[in-house]
C-alpha cells in the first residue's frame, strides 16, 4: 500500500486523540514553526516541493569544497540514483526533478558512514532523513535501516520515494499494525519507516533487534528539547548491545536558532556517552561503557609509523583545487553575507571560515575550543577510520563537475534543473545566493 495524504491523516488523528500532551509538544517541528518552514501538505501533489530543499543553490559549493568532487564509483551511483528520481517525479507529479544539494550532501555523509562502518551488516537508524536520499544510498548499498520522521510532508516523501525504489523492501510502520517492538531483526536492505506516535512514547520497549549506528543530521540543535532527551536515552541501550561500537553520528548540528550546540553536547555528557571524534562538520558521539571498544589503534610504534603520517598526509589544505575552492568560497559567501549583514558580519564570518578549515588539527581544535566536553584520544579507531576514508579518497580520480551538469541536463532533456524555491532565491538575492 502506498501512504497518501488521507491514509497518513487518518492515522495520526487517531495518535494524536491517544498521546499525552508532553509527546504532541515534542514531536513537534520547533525550529520549521519558529521560521514558518511547510512541513503539512493537503494533498498528494504538492509533495513535488520536498524532491531537494534545505540545501538550496548550493550544488556548487558542496561539490568542490565538501565533497571535493564524486569520485568515478560515486558519480555512476550519484547518476543511478537521479535518474530513479527523475523517474519517480515524471510519474509522481507528472513533470521531472532532479536532486541536486540534497542527494550531494547526502553522499557527504555516506561517505563518512562507509568509513566507520564498512560492514554492511550494520543496522542503521536515521533520524530525521530529510528527503530520503541518505537512506536511498544506504539501502542500496545494502545496509539495513530504519529511519523516524515526525513531518508529515517529509514524511510522505521518504515514503513515495523509497517506494518507488524498493517497493518489495519498505515497511511503512504508519499503517503497519505492528510496532517498532515487533520487530526483532532488520533484513539487509530493507528499510523500516515509524512515524512519531510509534517511536515516542511515555514508556518505551526498546526494539528486539539492535542498532549498531544512529545518525541525525542538520536537526539536533532543531529538536524539541524534550525529543532531544528521549531520542539520546532511548537508542543507548541498543548501542550498547550492538557488536560494533554502536556509535552516534551527526554530520551538522543544525540551525541554532532556539538552542546552543553545546546544549546536545550536555545531553550527551548527562546521559553518559563518549566524545569520539570532532571536526567543523561531524560530531561522533558512543556510550562511555563502550570507549575500551575503540581505544588506540595499535601500539605507539603503530601510531608513529601509520597514524601520524596519515594526519600530515591530511594537512594538505592549500593544494590548487582546495586554494581554489577556499577563494571561491569566500568570494560568494562574503558578497552574500555583505548585502544581508553588512561589513563587520562579513569580517567575522570570512575570519571564522579562515580560522576553521585549514587542517584537520585545526578542525578538531576549532570543534573542541572552550568546550567542557573532551575528546577521546584521537588515535582511536573510529577517528583513525573517517580520516583513513579520507586519505585514500584523496588519491583517487575526481569526475569534473561540469560531467555532473550536464548529466542533469540531459535527464532534464534541456529543461532547466532548479527548483522553483531556487529560482526564487535567485531573484531575491542574485545568482550566486544559496540558502
Amino acid at each position: 500500500m502506498v501512504l497518501n495524504v488521507q491514509s497518513y491523516s487518518e492515522v495520526e488523528n487517531r495518535a494524536i486523540a491517544a498521546s499525552p500532551n508532553r509527546i504532541i509538544e515534542a514531536c513537534l517541528p520547533e525550529v520549521f514553526l519558529k521560521v514558518g518552514y511547510p512541513v503539512n501538505i493537503s494533498e498528494d501533489s504538492q509533495l513535488f516541493r520536498y524532491v531537494d530543499v534545505m540545501h538550496e543553490l548550493r550544488q556548487t559549493l558542496d561539490y568542490s569544497d565538501l565533497l571535493g568532487g564524486l569520485t568515478t564509483e560515486e558519480f555512476a551511483e550519484f547518476e543511478a540514483v537521479s535518474r530513479g528520481v527523475v523517474d519517480f517525479t515524471s510519474k509522481k507529479f507528472g513533470r521531472p526533478m532532479v536532486p541536486k544539494s540534497s542527494l550531494l550532501r547526502a553522499f557527504y555523509t555516506f561517505r563518512t558512514i562507509r568509513d566507520m562502518a564498512p560492514d554492511t551488516n550494520t543496522v542503521i537508524l536515521e533520524c530525521g532523513p530529510g528527503c530520503g536520499y541518505l537512506g536511498l544510498l544506504l539501502a542500496r548499498a545494502g545496509y539495513p535501516y530504519v529511519a523516524n520522521e515526525i513531518t508529515q510532508a517529509f514524511y510522505l516523501y521518504q515514503s513515495c520515494l523509497w517506494q518507488h525504489f524498493f517497493p518489495d523492501r519498505l515497511i511503512e510502520l504508519a499503517t503497519d499494525e505492528r510496532g517498532l517492538e515487533d520487530f526483532d531483526n532488520i533484513s539487509s536492505g530493507d528499510l523500516l519507516h515509524i512515524p512519531w506516535w510509534k517511536f515516542t512514547k511515555s514508556n518505551p520497549i526498546e526494539p528486539q533487534f539492535t542498532v549498531d549506528l544512529v545518525t541525525c543530521n542538520h536537526m539536533l540543535c532543531e529538536m524539541h528539547g524534550y525529543a532531544m532527551n528521549y531520542l539520546v536515552k532511548f537508542v543507548r541501550n541498543s548501542l550498547l548491545k550492538s557488536g560494533h561500537p554502536g556509535l552516534f553520528f551527526a554530520e551538522g548540528m543544525g540551525s541554532e536558532l532556539v538552542r546552543h550546540r553545546y546544549t546536545a553536547y550536555d545531553v550527551f555528557k548527562r546521559l553518559g556517552y563518549a566524545r569520539a571524534y570532532a571536526d567543523t562538520t561531524i560530531d561522533v558521539w558512543l556510550p562511555a561503557e563502550k570507549s575500551n571498544w575503540i581505544e588506540n589503534y595499535g601500539s605507539k610504534e603503530h601510531e608513529k609509523s601509520v597514524i601520524a603520517p596519515t594526519l600530515t598526509s591530511m594537512q594538505k589544505p592549500w593544494s590548487e583545487r582546495s586554494f581554489c575552492s577556499k577563494l571561491t568560497y569566500l568570494g560568494l559567501r562574503a558578497r552574500q553575507v555583505l548585502k544581508e549583514k553588512g561589513l563587520s558580519e562579513m569580517l567575522k564570518r570570512v575570519g571564522k571560515v579562515l580560522r576553521g578549515k585549514t587542517t584537520s588539527h585545526e578542525m578538531i581544535a576549532k570543534a573542541t575550543e572552550d568546550n567542557p566536553y573532551p575528546l577521546l584520544p584521537q588515535s582511536n579507531t573510529v577517528s583513525y577510520s573517517i580520516r583513513s576514508g579520507r586519505l585514500a579518497r584523496e588519491n583517487l580520480s575526481r569526475v569534473p563537475f561540469s560531467k555532473l551538469t550536464s548529466m542533469q541536463g540531459l535527464l532534464m532533456d534541456g529543461r532547466d534543473p532548479r527548483t522553483e524555491d531556487e529560482l526564487f532565491f535567485q531573484y531575491c538575492f542574485g545568482e550566486d545566493y544559496y540558502s
